[in-house]
């Protein structure tokens, strides 16, 4: 019928969570189809729009992108961490180490409980849907947090230097974050401790994130009650203390 498709199976427009190598070095055409993957959960797949039953997707690169074109698709994505390499220390264990447990699945050991091991752990997507959907609907975002996250967007953007741009869609998505940080540990209301989690998701190079920390750090202190913050540093001490104790 003159018709051109694509055969997608196996591929990442039948995915649920899908990995994607060097992912700032794809092509305009490549580019575009993950954006509207990202945005839309839509793949053009010839005179068709099909469904992406895409969950999550995890991103790498051994650069940050440069390129303006690439910052769209560079926002999309949420938490972003500097993998640096194995250290000195690291290396020598890295080295020693025994068969994977994959090796061990496919090969040797008790392969079917194994097999029982991994289908305990498996997650559904209709569950982990209706998660996010009770997260959004049941928690509450005092003013306080709200605040915090318009006066971090600020500070990164007009106090910085150079700026750090945070995309509206960034902060949403901050949002939505938080909301399921607080669902998940059992809590009907966002935390302003919870803030702490977006060290690892409002900057754009590695150097700017120790910025945003301490920012977040300092709004922290000084929203706190002293009576609270003492009460912080004395379960600290104690544990220290422990682990002292149990060392000698």
């Amino acid at each position: 019928q003159d018709v051109y498709r694509r055969n997608t199976a196996g591929y990442l427009p039948e995915a649920e969570v899908a990995f994607v190598d060097e992912v700032f070095k794809a092509n305009s055409a490549v580019l575009n189809a993950l954006l509207m993957i990202l945005n839309e959960k839509r793949f053009d797949n010839g005179n068709e729009q099909v469904s992406v039953p895409l969950v999550c997707l995890v991103g790498a690169s051994n650069e940050l992108p440069t390129d303006p074109e690439l910052q769209a698709l560079y926002d999309r994505f949420l938490f972003r961490k500097m993998v640096n390499p194995v250290s000195d220390y690291g290396i020598t264990q890295l080295l020693s180490c025994g068969p994977s447990a994959t090796s061990l699945a496919d090969g040797g050991g008790d392969g079917a409980g194994a097999a029982e091991e991994e289908a305990s752990l498996h997650l559904e997507s209709e569950w982990l849907t209706g998660l996010k959907e009770r997260a959004q609907e049941s928690v509450e975002v005092p003013a306080k947090v709200i605040d915090i996250l318009a006066r971090l967007r600020s500070h990164l953007m007009q106090e910085c230097e150079p700026p750090i741009y945070i995309s509206d869609r960034r902060l949403l998505k901050c949002m939505n974050m938080l909301k399921m940080c607080a669902y998940t540990n059992g809590r009907s209301q966002v935390s302003e401790f919870d803030c702490l989690l977006l060290k690892h998701v409002c900057w754009s190079n590695p150097e700017e994130q120790g910025k945003v920390d301490a920012w977040i750090v300092d709004q922290l202190i000084s929203q706190t009650e002293t009576k609270q913050l003492r009460y912080l540093l004395l379960g600290v001490f104690t544990r220290c203390c422990k682990a002292w104790k149990q060392e000698d």
